[in-house]
């Protein structure tokens, strides 16, 4: 009686292990998806988490670990087994007889046999002292852990894409800044070249300004090309290809 209440509860707290959605480990073709398009971040979050393989492979590491557990419960349900075995056999006797100073053999054949044995068997494990609801209690917090798991990779993959996106929006947005300040240097410097026409500052006036002119097109080009990084990385974060 305390072994099949003890059954029981086991079957409960297999039960009761956490159900990830398998659902999402499909991969999803998102590039299509996403094409042209101006997504917001949770719409890259959930993209993210249904193409990413490294959360399809947790998602998967929990479904093996939800399996070990049922498998480590199995010895205490009822096992059935079954066999069969034909055989077939063929004698044959070889007497001797001596006739005359002569040896003579005489080879008798017999038909054959034919044997069929079915065999089914059923069997109840009743107590095992307590060792393999120890496995299946073992099997079950493994696979807690490896729900946890999911859990945390899901949160690592939206962490990275929050990052990705944010660093496109910043990356947006100084370019802007640089823009604006390429803009104002190039309006000091038709300043400065026109104090220098009419004398009333030096040359080095101009020739400072076209040196800020420089470096503002250098800073909106690395500007611009922190915006092409980002991007790479957020389709990286999502999965999808990096010139998306």
């Amino acid at each position: 009686m305390m072994t099949l209440r003890a059954s029981f509860l086991t079957l409960l707290l297999v039960a009761s292990l956490p159900a990830v959605a398998l659902a999402q480990a499909a991969p999803v073709p998102a590039g299509p998806r996403v094409a042209g398009q101006a997504l917001s971040i949770e719409e890259c979050i959930a993209i993210a988490l249904e193409a990413q393989p490294a959360i399809q492979a947790t998602l998967y590491d929990y479904a093996a670990a939800r399996a070990r557990v049922r498998e480590a419960f199995a010895p205490l349900l009822p096992q059935l087994s079954g066999s069969v075995t034909a055989t077939r056999s063929n004698t044959s006797t070889i007497p001797t007889t001596l006739t005359m100073g002569r040896v003579a053999t005489v080879q008798i054949s017999r038909q054959p046999a034919d044997t069929f044995l079915a065999q089914v068997q059923l069997s109840q494990l009743l107590f095992d002292f307590g060792k393999t609801l120890a496995v299946t209690q073992v099997a079950r917090k493994l696979a807690e852990v490896s729900a946890e798991g999911v859990e945390l990779q899901r949160q690592l993959i939206a962490l990275t894409v929050k990052e990705a996106y944010t660093n496109i929006l910043l990356a947006q947005r100084l370019i802007r800044v640089q823009e604006q300040a390429l803009e104002r240097a190039e309006l000091n410097l038709a300043s400065a070249k026109g104090f220098v026409d009419v004398g009333t500052q030096p040359l080095s006036t101009a020739v400072r300004a076209e040196v800020d002119v420089a470096n503002a097109r250098v800073d909106l080009i690395n500007a611009r090309n922190a915006l092409k990084i980002a991007r790479v990385s957020l389709n990286t974060a999502m999965a999808i290809d990096a010139s998306t």
